[in-house]
């Protein structure tokens, strides 16, 4: 699942969901929606989350899945 692997990169990366969010400017509600998959960023939201976590473009879907495409 898509999904974990992103909550994997993030937990990797900031050792929690609550650290990340903090990171980012975010809350953790919201990362925990994106990470369900109730939300996908778009964008520059989107570039700004492959940014800070270290996702390549080209690998985007692999950690957003298909609801990148649509």
């Amino acid at each position: 699942m898509e999904r974990l692997k992103l909550k994997g990169r993030i937990i990797e990366k900031y050792g929690s969901v609550r650290r990340f969010a903090d990171h980012y400017g975010t809350t953790p509600q919201t990362v925990n929606k994106v990470i369900r998959g109730d939300f996908t960023p778009t964008g520059i939201s989107l570039a700004g989350w492959l940014s800070v976590l270290d996702i390549p473009k080209d690998q985007a879907i692999f950690f957003f899945g298909e609801s990148l495409e649509n």
